[in-house]
């Protein structure tokens, strides 16, 4: 019998939703409740046969996650019924998101990290100061590194599809609802909530991530598992391969 070829471990850049645990705006952590059903406990510790819970969460703020325009768009647009390819071509740039740099992650950043490299269907940004203590960090009121517009649009004229960021947002935490840089990707104009001859329905922006420091930039292949739900987003779970894998 023919053996499968060995495969690299990946890395996974997610962040899980845990039980109680904050991560984003202003709301605290996911909730468990074991089902009740007269005398039945969906719960082996409290004398059930199975432990069977209900979960509360808020995918946008309880991990990683992936979401299309239907963030900010009027009607139905759920991320279950977008399908990717088994692996994706991916570049991972650092670019500088620290507070004495300014926060906003500007198209000469981007562009600058980038150097001579190639720009890939997706594009993963770390942002520095980086660190490894993000698993249980609650980033409400952080005030963190954005994406400025014009990056965006950038980056969407480059057909790049799959944008993934550590931040919880790739606009600023606060802006009045304005989610400029949104918008600009997935081929929006300001204020915009239907979705035009332009949107870009395909595109995806998974946010939420941690790029280990130990884990270099360049060219990488892209296994992008996301939860199939019906919602504008869902948690998600990016790993990410050597490039010679694809």
């Amino acid at each position: 019998m023919q053996q499968s070829a060995d495969l690299p471990q990946g890395i996974d850049l997610s962040l899980p939703v845990m039980e109680g645990l904050a991560r984003a705006w202003y709301i605290g952590g996911m909730q468990k409740k074991p089902v009740v059903l007269g005398e039945w406990k969906g719960s082996v510790d409290l004398g059930g046969s199975v432990n069977f819970t209900d979960l509360t969460l808020n995918p946008h703020a309880h991990g990683s996650h992936t979401e299309t325009l239907g963030h900010v768009c009027k009607g139905d647009h759920p991320i279950h019924l977008l399908r990717w390819p088994l692996l994706i071509p991916l570049t991972l740039v650092t670019v500088d998101g620290s507070e004495d740099h300014g926060l906003c992650i500007t198209l000469s950043d981007i562009q600058s990290a980038l150097g001579d490299g190639p720009l890939d269907r997706a594009i993963a940004l770390r942002t520095l100061p980086s660190t490894m203590d993000v698993s249980k960090r609650d980033h409400s009121n952080c005030n963190w590194p954005y994406l400025h517009p014009e990056a965006a649009a950038w980056l969407a004229s480059e057909s790049v599809t799959e944008l993934l960021t550590e931040s919880p947002s790739i606009d600023p935490e606060e802006d009045g609802g304005a989610l400029a840089a949104h918008r600009a990707f997935w081929g929006l104009s300001a204020n915009e909530v239907n979705a035009g001859s332009q949107a870009r329905h395909e595109a995806t922006i998974t946010e939420l991530i941690h790029i280990p420091p130990s884990v270099s930039d360049g060219a990488y292949a892209l296994n992008l598992q996301v939860a199939a739900i019906e919602n504008d987003a869902a948690p998600c779970r990016p790993i990410i391969y050597p490039k010679e894998i694809l």
